[in-house]
C-alpha cells in the first residue's frame, strides 16, 4: 500500500493518550467479501477486544479486503484467518498489527511497539492462528480433548518453523491473560494444552489408559507420534510461558533461532519481556528509523552499561568470512557485536553456561565506546597466545548417520588433538583427564581413572575398534560408556578446535601445577591469536592484532581459568592491565 492510500485510511494516533486502532470484522459467510472497519480507542479506557497472534506469510502473495470501504491488501494467511474468525451474525473486534498499525509510518510503528505488551496483556483473549487444518484431521471444540490435542500436536510439529518460529509470538503469548489456539474452525484453549502437558509429564507412556487408547486407535505408530507431538507442544510458548522480567541477554540468546521480517525486531520484539523494559538507556530506544547496526551496537552498550558485565561479547558471531577475519572487508557490524539477525550455533560452549564460569572474578567491566566508529575499548590483560591449534572437529551435519563410523570419526579427531601434547616434557598421558575436561568444557570431572578405563586416548589397546554388539560384560559396558562420552564430545566440539596456550608469564608452557594451559573454542582461531581476560567477562576471549587495533574472534573455554585464577595472578603482579581497542 502506498503512502497516499494509507493517508486515506488512517488518521494519526495520539501516543500520549496511549491510543490504538481496533479492527472490527463485519459478519458474513465464508464466501462473502471480507469487510472491516477501524475504531480509535485509548488503552486507558479499558476497551474490550481480542488480539490476533499469527504469521504474516509471504508478503508478495496478497488478497484484497475492504477496510472502511477502501480496498486494502493483506497477506493470504491473514485473509484466511479473517474468514475463519468472522462471525455469521455479529461484529468481532480484534487488534491486528497489519491492519491496526500504519506500516508505512515508521514513527507510528515505533510508538505502537512500545504499547505491544499492554495491547496483548489487556486483550480479554489472544487468538493464536495456526492456519487451516488438514481436512483429514478435523476435530471440534467439544470433542474428545485427548484426540483434539493429539491432532493439534501434529499440526504444531508441522508449523514449528512458521507460527512457533516467529519471534513476536514470544511476547504475545507471554503477556496473554487468556487465549486460544485456532486451526481452521477448531479451537483449543491455552489452559487445555497446559493441563494436558502437566498430566502426562514426565512420561506419557506411564498413563496406561491413555496409551492403550492411542494404541487401539492409531497403532504403535500413533504412540510414537504422540511422543514427538508432546515434545513439540512442550517446546512452544503456550505450555512454557516465559515470565516477564528475564535478563535481556538471556532472551536474545534463547530466541536467536526465531524469525522476524525486520532484523531490528530481534531486539525490539523482546525488550518488553525483559528486565530492561523500563530502561531509558538511549541504546534501547525503539525507533524504526535507526539502522540495524545502530540497534545492535546500542543494545550491547546498554547491557554493558547497566550490568557492568561484558558477557554479551561471548555471543558475538564467529562465522566470519575470510575478509572479516583479516579485517580487509567492509562488514555491517564490528567484530565485537553479536549479529542477532541470523541464527548462529552455540558460541558459548555446549553444556557450559555463563553462570558456571567466572574468568574475571567479580571485577566490573571497564570499557569505552565510540559507537559511531564501531570501536570498543576494553580493559583486560593477555595471558598468552595460541601456540598450537588442532584442526576443526567435523560438524555433526557433515558426519555419517552410521553410529559406529560416527564414533570412529570423533575419536580420530580427539586423537589428533591429543597429539598436540606430545611436545610437553615428561609423560603426557598424565594429562589425558585434563584434555577430556577441556573438550567437554568442564562437563567431565578430571578423573585419570575414568580416562584410563574408557581408553579414549590409548590407540595401542585397540580402543578405536568399536564392537558391533553390546553386552553386560565389562568390555561391552566400557564400549557403551566410551561411545556416550564421544557423543557428548561431538555435541560439545562440533566445528570447534582444541589448542595449547603459550603463557605470557616467563617460563615453560606450564602453570604452577605443571599442567599446560589448553583451551577449546569455535573454528576460526589460529596460531598467534591472543588469549585475554577482559574485566567483567565470564569467559576468556580470543583477539587478533590487526594494525593498530584488534579483531574479536570469540569466547573460549580454558579449564584452568574458570574461577578467577587469572585475576588472582593479576593482583599478584604476574600480568599487567592494558586496554584493547576492538573494531
Amino acid at each position: 500500500m502506498d503512502k497516499s492510500s494509507s493517508s486515506r485510511i488512517y488518521t494519526p494516533l495520539n501516543s500520549h493518550k496511549r491510543e490504538i486502532r481496533l479492527a472490527t470484522i463485519k459478519p458474513g459467510t465464508q464466501l462473502e467479501p471480507i469487510r472491516c472497519s477501524l475504531s480509535y480507542v485509548s488503552l486507558d479506557d479499558t476497551p474490550k477486544y481480542e488480539a490476533l497472534s499469527y504469521v504474516w506469510g509471504d508478503p508478495s502473495i496478497r488478497i484484497s479486503i475492504l477496510l472502511d470501504e477502501h480496498p486494502f491488501r493483506v497477506t493470504q494467511n491473514l485473509g484466511l484467518a479473517l474468514r475463519f474468525l468472522r462471525l455469521p451474525a455479529d461484529d468481532r473486534t480484534l487488534w491486528i498489527d497489519a491492519i491496526c498499525v500504519n506500516q508505512d509510518d515508521l514513527d507510528e510503528r515505533s510508538a505502537q511497539v512500545l504499547l505491544m505488551k499492554n495491547i496483548y496483556r489487556d486483550a480479554h483473549q489472544v487468538v493464536s492462528w495456526l492456519g487451516n487444518e488438514d481436512e483429514n484431521a478435523a476435530y471440534a471444540e467439544n470433542g474428545d480433548m485427548r484426540e483434539v490435542l493429539l491432532r493439534l500436536g501434529l499440526h504444531l510439529s508441522e508449523e514449528m518453523q512458521s507460527y512457533w518460529g516467529r519471534l513476536w509470538i514470544t511476547q504475545e503469548i507471554a503477556f496473554a491473560q487468556d487465549g486460544i489456539l485456532q486451526c481452521g474452525d477448531s479451537i483449543i484453549p491455552y489452559w487445555a494444552v497446559q493441563r494436558f502437558i502437566q498430566m502426562l509429564i514426565p512420561n506419557p507412556m506411564h498413563h496406561d489408559e491413555f496409551r492403550q487408547e492411542v494404541l487401539s486407535q492409531s497403532g504403535t505408530q500413533g504412540v510414537n507420534t504422540l511422543s514427538v507431538v508432546l515434545h513439540k507442544i512442550k517446546l512452544n510458548e503456550v505450555s512454557t510461558k516465559l515470565v516477564p522480567g528475564m535478563p535481556l541477554l538471556d532472551l536474545l540468546w534463547k530466541n536467536r533461532w526465531k524469525l522476524a521480517s525486520d532484523p531490528k525486531d530481534k531486539v525490539f520484539g523482546l525488550l518488553g519481556l525483559s528486565d530492561l523494559s523500563s530502561s531509558t538507556h538511549p541504546g534501547l530506544e525503539i525507533d524504526y528509523n535507526r539502522t540495524m547496526r545502530d540497534v545492535y551496537i546500542g543494545v550491547l552498550q546498554a547491557i554493558v552499561d547497566i550490568t557492568s558485565k561484558l558477557d554479551i561479547l561471548c555471543f558475538s558471531a564467529i562465522q566470519w568470512s575470510p575478509e572479516a577475519i583479516l579485517g580487509t572487508g567492509q562488514t555491517v557490524l564490528p567484530s565485537w557485536v553479536p549479529d542477532w539477525s541470523t541464527y548462529v550455533p552455540s558460541l558459548v560452549p555446549y553444556k557450559c553456561s555463563i553462570s558456571d564460569n567466572n574468568a574475571a572474578g567479580d571485577t566490573p567491566a571497564s570499557v569505552g565506546f565510540r559507537s559511531d566508529k564501531g570501536i570498543l575499548c576494553a580493559a583486560g590483560f593477555c595471558i598468552g597466545t595460541v601456540k598450537k591449534c588442532g584442526a576443526s572437529m567435523t560438524a555433526r551435519q557433515h558426519l555419517t548417520n552410521d553410529e559406529h563410523e560416527l564414533f570412529h570419526a570423533v575419536q580420530r579427531d580427539v586423537l589428533e588433538w591429543r597429539k598436540l601434547l606430545l611436545e610437553i616434557p615428561g609423560d603426557s598421558s598424565t594429562l589425558d583427564s585434563d584434555v577430556l575436561n577441556t573438550i567437554t568444557f568442564g562437563a567431565a570431572e578430571s578423573n585419570s581413572d575414568l580416562v584410563k578405563a574408557l581408553q579414549l586416548f590409548d590407540t595401542s589397546s585397540g580402543s578405536t575398534h568399536f564392537p558391533s554388539g553390546r553386552s553386560n560384560r565389562p568390555d561391552g559396558m566400557r564400549t557403551m560408556a566410551r561411545e556416550g562420552v564421544l557423543l557428548n564430545i561431538q555435541r560439545s566440539c562440533g566445528d570447534m578446535v582444541f589448542f595449547l596456550i603459550e603463557t605470557s608469564i616467563s617460563g615453560p608452557l606450564v602453570t604452577d601445577a605443571a599442567i599446560p594451559l589448553m583451551g577449546a573454542g569455535r573454528s576460526g582461531i589460529r596460531e598467534g591469536d591472543m588469549i585475554c581476560v577482559f574485566l567483567g567477562c565470564s569467559f576468556p576471549v580470543v583477539i587478533r592484532p590487526n594494525g593498530n587495533h584488534y579483531i574479536f574472534i570469540g569466547a573460549v573455554y580454558v579449564d584452568n581459568l574458570t574461577d578467577g585464577e587469572a585475576i588472582a595472578d593479576l593482583e599478584n603482579g604476574l600480568y599487567e592491565l592494558d586496554s584493547f581497542e576492538l573494531r
